[in-house]
């Protein structure tokens, strides 16, 4: 937030999953990308926030929140990679601004339900709740 106040000049996500957990996606089917082919890791799209949220709308809510919290939709790249070594969810957010750069890098366990997301995303939902009946909230 306090970031968002000085002016963000970029922000950029890469999002990396095992191949299969993109299985479904518009992007994925339109564009004919065998999953089950890929053997190491590899861009699968590559582009800004809005279209992301299009090509992949059950796998880039990070990258939505993210956009949304800074410098946009259309001013937020992303890069969606599919890596058959990967263990789970990973997200690296750069986003910089007039005075700084932020950098982070987000690894989650996939939620065996639902490997599209992370067990963290319900957990996100959970607090969300909570703080709307809060007196108090930090943060």
């Amino acid at each position: 937030h306090a970031l968002a106040q000085t002016g963000i000049e970029s922000a950029r996500i890469m999002t990396t999953k095992p191949p299969l957990s993109y299985a479904g996606a518009p992007w994925v089917v339109e564009q004919g990308i065998d999953l089950g082919a890929i053997r190491e890791s590899t861009v699968i799209f590559s582009g800004n926030a809005l279209e992301a949220a299009r090509a992949f709308p059950a796998n880039v809510n990070v990258a939505a929140t993210l956009s949304l919290a800074g410098a946009g939709p259309e001013k937020t790249l992303v890069e969606i990679r599919a890596d058959p070594a990967a263990k789970g969810n990973c997200h690296e957010i750069t986003v910089k601004g007039g005075t700084s750069t932020i950098t982070a890098k987000v690894e989650n366990v996939p939620d065996p339900a639902n490997p599209k997301s992370s067990l963290l995303a319900a957990q996100s939902i959970l607090v969300c709740l909570r703080r709307l009946t809060d007196t108090v909230v930090a943060g």
